[in-house]
């Protein structure tokens, strides 16, 4: 039987090296920090023009980067955010999480990085009159929430003048308060701040924060060196001014 000729069989044997060696790098190449996210939840992760963005999104892409890592960002359902994070579906939850004592039964937190709450989306020409709490309270006004939401629940205790007013989501109160239909719409600040990013000429936010609450990452427990990497991240970033710049990006009032 005839030998392969000795040219072809250093060939061979590079091209089995060069796919040994591929393997082997591909085997150490860190995996992907799969980051659990909410779609349209403007300020904190939306698409746009197929281009994911956000507060959310600015962090994630950080975090990764420091980690070494590639972000993979997996949107899902408020009510899928925790199962997803227990199944290991995702490695973090970076939806604008509040920091509740039910969800630390379930899951781990990183230290709040933002302070929240239920804020007051006002039209703009509006904003001379309603400078504080106290006269938003005293305000006979027609008030816009969206049904079985917190700021609904809340509406009777902290706006007891106030006619109830229920739109089936954010954008038809927006629109109700653009055409002077309602007079203010309660809702989460974060996603009051969106739309205020969508009509910065004609609504304003109310300068009050009530109910507040704090906004945090989300970790599975027993994975305290992602969470431990995660902190000492926002310890950095608080000291070098990282975190106060990509809020002041997307926030268009102090938080």
């Amino acid at each position: 039987m005839r030998r392969p000729p000795l040219r072809a069989c250093r060939i061979l044997l590079l091209l089995i090296l060069a796919l040994g060696a591929g393997c082997v790098s591909l085997g150490n190449r860190p995996k992907p920090l799969r980051i659990g996210v909410r779609a349209n939840a403007a300020p904190f992760s939306y698409r746009q023009s197929r281009q994911w963005q956000g507060i959310e999104i600015d962090l994630g892409r950080a975090l990764a980067d420091r980690l070494g890592r590639r972000p993979v960002f997996i949107a899902l359902p408020p009510d899928d955010l925790v199962p997803a994070l227990l199944e290991q579906r995702v490695d973090v939850l970076m939806a604008g999480l509040a920091v509740t004592e039910d969800l630390r039964v379930q899951i781990d937190f990183a230290p709040p990085y933002l302070a929240s709450g239920q804020g007051v989306l006002v039209r703009r020409a509006d904003l001379p009159r309603v400078p504080t709490l106290r006269s938003l309270r005293a305000a006979v006004a027609r008030a816009a929430v969206i049904p079985d939401s917190t700021a609904e629940a809340l509406l009777e205790r902290y706006f007891p003048r106030a006619s109830h007013h229920p739109f089936a989501n954010l954008d038809y109160a927006v629109q109700a308060l653009l055409n002077n239909r309602v007079d203010m719409i309660l809702g989460d600040a974060p996603a009051l701040w969106g739309q205020l990013r969508r009509h910065p000429d004609a609504l304003g936010m109310a300068p009050v924060v009530f109910a507040r609450q704090e906004i945090a990452w989300g970790f599975r427990h027993g994975n305290a060196r992602l969470r431990q990497a995660a902190q000492l991240a926002l310890d950095d970033w608080q000291r070098d001014g990282t975190l106060e710049r990509i809020l002041r990006d997307w926030l268009p009032v102090s938080p």
